[in-house]
């Protein structure tokens, strides 16, 4: 997800309804506030959602296919601001009875607390859900907008988004497969994360769209949207040596707007090229959809094959002002890359978030910069990476790898120091590994994690395994996502003789009157210097 211009995430956390009798504070006690218990865990979702842009609110039936580890009289899961109907559970493979389950907010947060009233066996089982979610929240879950008269349904699930649109474990590491189908109004246009594969007419002037089970992904790409769209179907994406099948390439814009889509579309391929040739794999998904959204609170949103863009920022043209022509392929590349590092490799938990980020800030100035040098994209990051030091000298700064472990805590990891200063740290890397060595290593990381997730600690070790020293890499690297601040490095230069001398010394840089401790160590090495002068056969001095 790229912001355009950095602003504080508002999450509104709203309780939910539940038509179940009223539980005391006491029935929830020890619900979490950060990561959800491993008690019982998704495997996947089918879900079905009743979306009529016209109409407030959206119905949905979903069953979530899970698996209880060991007995228990209480899942903990997420529903923020849902009416939930209907809760019941059955085990796979039958011959039990169903239990019906008491859901109840299990406060702020949107905890969904389902409890039985005898211990659940061990096993997989079958939850099944019927409930009714708002769509009029602020820019996040699912919620709807209006454009020159015509009324939508959009999403934007990431951080805490899903929740409030399904019944669902809301977190990064629980990656699982997706049915989904939307019945909407006949006349409206359904589009999801993958193709639509069924269209049947329903009474009542709606149709049921049903579309491809998607790879797995975690609750935050899940994306859809519904409405009177223009869809401009762009030729496909051609093969190439990384893959075998062209990529079904689309605009999705309001309606009247497709007319607009096509610089965006006719410069995608390219982006895609570039990136399959860098990561050695294709690109992951189905089909690649960019949807404008005139009503949306961040510049992007990487969705698994329905990436959302502010329609601004993707709707322009060749002639459109040069920073705004930066600020599309900057964010362009940025949100393509997130299909590998990020989709198809996923962060466990939000204290990582880094790792999308940093990563797709980095790799789109180096893409930008190899398709349309005249822009000096690098220019551009060394401004936000200026930027991120300001924010970063002061004693309220952050590290890059912030533990999270409460809800209210994930907000702030959507700032620079994710972005611009990880973006930083990942440049510095790659030129002390090597550009082709760095680019190996994170082939052999995708391919390792592909379908899963990663950690820092996973891609430091990535990283590292191609030098020649590989702790001295990763302890280098901890150094500068474990703790706030940057450097500051004096160097002092000595030359007797025909070898000079360097001597080097290090304190965090801090403004001048700042109370925060300088007393603090990088790890860095430096290069050694060349062994003659050029052209001549004695050892250089300085």
């Amino acid at each position: 997800m790229r912001a355009r211009i950095p602003v504080p995430l508002k999450l509104v956390l709203l309780a939910v309804l539940v038509c179940t009798p009223a539980a005391s504070a006491a029935d929830w006690k020890g619900a979490p506030r950060g990561r959800l218990p491993r008690t019982v865990v998704p495997l996947g979702y089918t879900m079905k959602l009743t979306v009529d842009p016209r109409q407030r609110g959206l119905d949905g039936e979903s069953t979530i296919h899970i698996r209880i580890a060991e007995p228990t009289t209480r899942i903990w899961m997420h529903g923020g601001d849902l009416t939930i109907r209907e809760a019941t559970l059955t085990p796979v493979g039958g011959g039990k009875p169903v239990t019906r389950l008491r859901a109840g907010n299990a406060g702020a947060g949107g905890v969904l607390a389902l409890t039985a009233a005898k211990p659940l066996a061990v096993g997989e089982a079958e939850l099944h859900f019927k409930w009714r979610a708002s769509s009029e929240s602020p820019l996040i879950g699912a919620y709807r907008m209006e454009y020159a008269g015509e009324k939508y349904v959009v999403t934007q699930m990431e951080p805490l988004g899903a929740r409030r649109a399904f019944p669902c474990f809301d977190e990064p590491a629980f990656k699982t497969p997706w049915d989904l189908t939307l019945v909407v109004p006949e006349g409206d246009v359904a589009v999801a994360n993958t193709r639509a594969i069924a269209e049947e007419p329903l009474p009542g002037g709606k149709k049921s769209v049903r579309f491809a089970t998607t790879a797995a992904l975690p609750t935050y790409l899940v994306a859809f949207a519904v409405g009177p769209f223009d869809v401009v179907e762009w030729q496909p994406v051609p093969p190439t040596p990384q893959r075998e099948k062209p990529l079904p390439l689309r605009g999705i814009a309001v309606k009247g707007r497709g007319k607009d889509f096509t610089y965006a579309l006719e410069n995608t391929a390219a982006i895609v090229k570039a990136l399959e040739e860098y990561f050695g794999i294709g690109y992951p998904f189905d089909k690649l959809d960019l949807f404008a959204a005139p009503d949306f609170g961040y510049g992007a949103m990487e969705n698994a094959g329905l990436i959302t863009y502010k329609d601004e920022l993707i709707l322009i043209d060749d002639k459109s002002p040069t920073g705004l022509r930066l600020a599309f392929w900057g964010t362009h590349a940025h949100e393509v890359s997130h299909q590998w590092f990020g989709n198809l490799v996923t962060m466990p938990w939000w204290d990582d978030l880094w790792l999308n980020e940093s990563f797709a800030t980095w790799i789109a100035t180096k893409v930008v910069k190899q398709l349309h040098p005249e822009f000096h994209p690098e220019r551009y990051q060394v401004h936000e990476t200026l930027e991120a030091m300001e924010t970063d000298d002061l004693a309220s700064t952050r590290r890059i790898h912030e533990p999270i472990d409460d809800y209210t805590e994930v907000a702030s990891a959507f700032d620079s120091i994710s972005y611009a200063k990880g973006g930083a740290v990942l440049s510095m890397f790659e030129a002390y590994v090597g550009e082709e060595r760095f680019r190996d290593a994170i082939r052999a990381h995708i391919q390792r994690f592909a379908g899963g997730s990663a950690t820092s600690a996973d891609l430091m070790r990535s990283i590292a395994a191609a030098t020649d020293e590989p702790e001295a890499v990763v302890n280098a690297f901890l150094s500068f996502t474990e703790q706030p601040g940057v450097p500051l490095v004096d160097v002092k230069v000595r030359c007797e003789g025909p070898v000079g001398q360097v001597s080097l010394s290090q304190k965090r840089s801090l403004p001048l009157g700042s109370t925060a401790s300088a007393n603090q160590k990088w790890g860095f090495r430096c290069a050694s210097a060349p062994p003659t002068r050029p052209g001549g056969s004695a050892p250089a001095c300085c």
